[in-house]
């Protein structure tokens, strides 16, 4: 195929863009490089909001401070929290103790097994996922 129908309409735009930069080469490269250096002093430059003062809106934010009143703020505190909620119970009804103490059993019930050879023999590992928890219904409040 020649050059002039090659021309015409046979070459696509990729083509022409992988044309252009094969032929300037350390053009391309000065590119790149600015590009880099661009990113890294950006990066550099701009800082990120990361505090965490105030609580997050919506029902998590009430979750939390809920559990900063009740619980404390001192370093024993849980590091996780799972926060129950019902549309239509409260916590003062006796089927939501109920449904809440049925789930931290489970909770605190799961296991995670591990199978390994040991000395010729399968040994099984089993640890629980949860070391301890606390509920509301707990510290009597």
């Amino acid at each position: 195929m020649s050059e002039q129908q090659a021309g015409a309409g046979g070459t696509s735009f990729t083509a022409t863009i992988a044309l252009w930069a094969s032929r300037h080469r350390r053009l391309v490269v000065l590119g790149w490089l600015v590009a880099v250096i661009a990113a890294l002093v950006s990066c550099s430059v701009l800082t990120v909001d990361d505090s965490v003062e105030g609580n997050a809106p919506g029902e998590s934010g009430r979750a939390f401070t809920l559990v900063e009143e009740r619980f404390g703020t001192e370093e024993g505190r849980p590091d996780e929290i799972i926060v129950f909620s019902h549309p239509t119970l409260t916590v003062d009804d006796a089927a939501y103790e109920a449904l809440v103490t049925g789930l931290l059993r489970d909770f605190r019930a799961l296991r995670v097994e591990d199978t390994r050879s040991a000395a010729g023999s399968d040994v099984l590992d089993s640890k629980r996922l949860v070391a301890s928890t606390i509920s509301h219904y707990d510290i009597g409040l």
